[in-house]
């Protein structure tokens, strides 16, 4: 039975959001990255499949091919019924046949996770009791995918698109298990499920040409009591557990937001007259969810905020810090974000972005962070710089703000927020918060002969009296002061990505940020500045390709007579000049053409998103 539109929502649109919505009925709209996962429970009150069928005496397994860690599937997953969870380190050591050495820069490849779920499962299908086995694979990953040693030969039209290529393969590994669970008579007394967990998204090569087209989630059921057709009823992942639930023999009913698709009462996008109108309509609920499902305690009259564990703690529950939680006069939880020092476009992950973007004048919220950060709100925090300190109240009023010291802190939390609110008030540290603690963000476009497929590469400059004080390439980052050089360099040689896992940006290509030096531009005793000398005293490693060369930092302030020694061989029109303090970004190719210059003032930091596409 194939499900043929099945759209995707807003906070259904990456992996664990996918398997939360499949599973939960629920958009993921708590906002954490996947490497900095500080949540301790996983959205405990509610019910997804996973209970329900755990309810019903089956014995529920997970398996996939990247590591259970990333982005708290794991945690998930033992938090909603599932017995068994096991990702690329469980399923490498509970399997010593496996072979550890093929893997690749995401995990265990599509074909060795499919033999060991089929091995799996045909243990499962001798226990008298019901089970339930889910997996996810990464061979179709982005950005070129992950081809299989079993898929020599397949590939996608002429082969030149290799993420098309690894789709096939996966089709064909896929149809291959398919086959082999039926030849055995398995799928006499099971259903099966094919669901993709998101779209692709605009990073991946062949992006403009699925955009041609309208697009949809996959969604396809064979095996015991499914009668082959086309359901042709405006659904989404949203409505795969409660249709799932009902082939499994126990009736139509809702779980979360989602709806049967062969049951009569109608989808939420069968509510509604757009995809649009919806998504706006999902947003609006998204502090219902939070409250409603993701067990956040109730705030009474203070709270402590604990050094050592770094958590807040409150009753008998506690959270990790930083963290940034929204409630309201009479102490409800309405929201939870995770701050991060994760270089994002548009800073999505800071706390100023949620305050300048995502509240309400009047709101009450806690914000425990770096010093620094919090500092724009309470100007007297600024000189506790990289500590921690807490900040509380709403943007429109006067609040409390505090040094956490090595003992911890209690904090009497505000619970008023109409006195003395002024609107006036709440505009200046939403001005402040978006000029002080946030870069102003340019992107770039930067075409390449060789085969990448649409990486994203981060440059920011911090001036020396910014909130966001570092400069930062890619992984690389420059506190001290001064301008330096640095060569971004790549590789696709998936060995090579494979060893140096820790430096890779996508999982397909490695880029290696070299610190060439820091540039002597006003130095006297120096000459003037050569960069394509400076570049040949530093030979590269030959398994790299140099992408392009990027001048980061801020001016120095023995700059401040003016710069005595400019770079010689290339033209950098805003340098000379530049005032001390001032941020600053070049970017220049191989050939010392310039491709980008920006400065900014000594308080403000500036970045830009480089997309890099063949």
């Amino acid at each position: 039975m194939s499900f043929t539109d099945v759209k995707q929502v807003v906070g259904a649109s990456w992996t664990m959001a996918g398997m939360v919505a499949s599973q939960c009925g629920l958009p993921l709209l708590t906002v954490f990255t996947n490497n900095e996962f500080f949540m301790k429970t996983f959205m405990p009150d509610v019910v997804c499949l996973g209970d329900i069928l755990r309810a019903k005496d089956y014995h529920l397994e997970f398996m996939g091919g990247a590591e259970t860690e990333f982005a708290g599937k794991g945690l998930f997953y033992q938090s909603h019924g599932f017995a068994n969870v096991q990702g690329a380190k469980e399923l490498l050591q509970s399997n010593p046949d496996a072979d550890a050495s093929y893997v690749n820069s995401w995990g265990l490849y599509d074909d060795t996770l499919y033999t060991l779920i089929l091995d799996r499962i045909r243990t499962l299908q001798k226990s008298s009791k019901p089970w339930g086995m889910f997996s996810i694979n990464i061979g179709t990953h982005q950005p070129e995918g992950h081809m299989s040693r079993e898929c020599q030969g397949i590939q996608y039209g002429d082969g030149s698109d290799k993420l098309l290529s690894a789709a096939q393969c996966t089709d064909y590994l896929v149809g291959k298990m398919y086959r082999m669970l039926k030849e055995e008579g398995i799928l006499d007394d099971t259903v099966v499920i094919f669901a993709s967990d998101h779209l692709s998204p605009v990073k991946v090569k062949p992006y403009n040409t699925l955009e041609k087209a309208e697009r949809h989630n996959f969604m396809m059921l064979t095996g015991s009591g499914v009668v082959p057709g086309v359901n042709e009823r405006k659904g989404t992942s949203l409505d795969i557990a409660s249709t799932l639930l009902n082939y499994l023999g126990y009736g139509s009913h809702p779980i979360g937001l989602g709806r049967d698709m062969n049951g009569e009462e109608p989808t939420l996008r069968e509510h509604f007259i757009s995809d649009a109108l919806l998504n706006e309509k999902i947003l609006s609920w998204r502090s219902i969810i939070d409250m409603t499902f993701s067990g956040y305690p109730a705030l009474t009259g203070s709270l402590r905020v604990e050094t050592e564990k770094q958590e807040v703690v409150t009753g008998n529950t506690s959270l990790r810090y930083p963290i940034l939680l929204s409630y309201t006069p009479e102490g409800k939880v309405e929201g939870v974000w995770y701050p991060t020092e994760t270089i994002s476009e548009q800073d999505v992950f800071s706390g100023a972005f949620y305050l300048t973007k995502m509240i309400s004048n009047n709101q009450l919220f806690l914000w425990v962070d770096r010093c620094r950060n919090i500092s724009t709100l309470a100007t007297g925090l600024q000189k506790y710089r990289e500590s921690n300190c807490f900040y509380n109240g709403s943007l429109a009023a006067e609040g409390s703000s505090g040094f956490i010291a090595d003992s911890g802190v209690t904090v009497n939390l505000i619970f008023d927020n109409q006195s003395g609110a002024s609107t006036a008030r709440a505009n200046v540290l939403r001005e402040n918060l978006f000029s002080k603690n946030m870069a102003q963000w340019d992107s770039l476009n930067l075409k390449i002969k060789e085969g990448l497929q649409n990486s994203l590469i981060m440059v920011r400059a911090g001036g020396t009296d910014a909130i966001v004080g570092s400069s930062y390439v890619q992984g690389a980052e420059f506190k001290e002061p001064g301008l330096y050089l640095t060569r971004v360099s790549y590789t696709l040689d998936q060995e090579y990505v494979l060893r140096n896992k820790e430096k890779a940006h996508y999982s397909s290509v490695l880029y290696s940020v070299e610190t060439l030096g820091a540039l002597p531009v006003c130095d006297n005793k120096q000459g003037p500045v050569q960069l394509e000398a400076l570049i040949k005293k530093y030979p590269m490693d030959e398994k790299l390709t140099p992408l392009m060369y990027v001048i980061v930092g801020n001016v120095d302030e023995q700059c401040g007579k003016g710069f005595t020694n400019l770079p010689q061989d290339i033209r950098l029109s805003e340098l000379d000049g530049l005032p001390a303090g001032s941020p600053y970004i070049a970017l220049f190719d191989v050939g010392l053409e310039v491709k980008y210059e920006k400065s900014g003032a000594r308080d403000k930091a500036i970045a830009v998103s480089v997309l890099v596409a063949d």
